[in-house]
């Protein structure tokens, strides 16, 4: 009677994964380590300052493993953007700042939609509107700080009529001036 060998079990064979599906699970891995709290540029995002744990390496396997590179991690988010993830509250958005470059944060969804976007506090507001006229903000600042705590109690318009009064003076010396 001839030997018969058992042949090992086969093993299961998983089916080569796909780009898009390697770039999925990369993206929800990214999503995974948490919002970020600030937006980001891509070139920022090589350096990995500001990024939750974890963060970066989720990138480097977006952009394909090897070393970062600001252009290819932008186009790489870029098409992941406005990809969903079931059971992630999370999402990756864009938006150009003012050179044309693109700004990426990761946000959570959920919390977003119960925060309703409140008032500007009235210090926002009278720098917003000082620095519109043409102060620096530096002097912007200083007159807000003169206001003290009257910034958040008083009407804006009074608020804005004393900050101007403030930035018109000229700076108090020491002594008093003396009568002609």
């Amino acid at each position: 009677m001839p030997s018969v060998e058992a042949e090992p079990p086969a093993r299961p064979v998983q089916p080569p994964q796909s780009e898009g599906d390697r770039e999925l699970a990369a993206y929800a891995k990214l999503l995974r380590c948490g919002a970020w709290r600030e937006e980001m540029r891509a070139s920022d995002l090589l350096a990995g300052d500001g990024l939750p744990a974890g963060a970066l390496d989720a990138l480097r396997e977006l952009a394909g493993g090897g070393a970062l590179a600001a252009r290819p991690l932008g186009n790489v988010l870029k098409r992941v953007q406005e990809k969903r993830i079931d059971g992630i509250a999370l999402k990756l958005t864009r938006r150009k700042d003012g050179h044309g470059f693109a700004i990426w944060r990761v946000i959570d969804v959920a919390g977003q939609a119960s925060q309703a976007p409140g008032r500007p506090s009235n210090a926002e507001l009278l720098r917003g509107a000082l620095t519109n006229l043409g102060y620096r903000r530096t002097e912007a600042d200083k007159a807000i700080s003169a206001l003290g705590a009257r910034v958040e109690s008083q009407p804006l318009a009074d608020l804005v009529r004393e900050a101007l009064g403030a930035l018109v003076r000229p700076p108090m010396s020491g002594s008093k001036p003396k009568p002609t």
